[in-house]
């Protein structure tokens, strides 16, 4: 409710904002979202007000259209299943690969780690993206440099 809302913000700053947005039935809304701003972190966002402003017919938007072809596809459950399931790790190693404490022989053993779960992934994603991790360490001397080092340290 509005009283809850005020009483979370109370005398703080605040964000306002419209989002406009348009859904894959056609329907042209805008939403009005308020948060507290915060220097400790983000706060939640607030819904304030949400109204439907005028309905799109397919025909009348491409992008609607275009929305649609890729979610129609049976097989979009299936592939999205794939990709979670081989590749649902990535980001997380992404993440430790950023991380500037860690030692340069972990971050290549992570990246050889990477390339062999890859080249063990059935399917022609995987085979595609194997290719192109090994492109990348063909056309770049230091990561080749950095590979036989792991090797030599290993």
């Amino acid at each position: 409710t509005v009283e809850k809302i005020k009483e979370n913000i109370g005398y703080s700053y605040f964000r306002a904002s419209v989002d406009e947005t348009t859904d894959c039935g056609g329907r042209y809304s805008e939403n009005i979202v308020v948060g507290k701003l915060d220097s400790t972190g983000p706060s939640s966002p607030n819904l304030i007000a949400s109204r439907v402003v005028q309905i799109f017919y397919e025909e009348d938007a491409v992008s609607i259209r275009e929305a649609k072809i890729p979610t129609s596809s049976s097989n979009i459950v299936s592939d999205l299943a794939y990709v979670n399931r081989y590749f649902g790790y990535l980001p997380g190693v992404i993440v430790s690969l950023e991380t500037r404490v860690q030692r340069l022989i972990e971050s290549v053993k992570i990246m050889h780690t990477i390339q062999e779960g890859v080249k063990q992934t059935p399917g022609p994603v995987a085979s595609s993206v194997a290719t192109k991790l090994e492109q990348v360490e063909n056309n770049g001397s230091s990561i080749r440099h950095l590979g036989r080092a792991k090797h030599a340290i290993a």
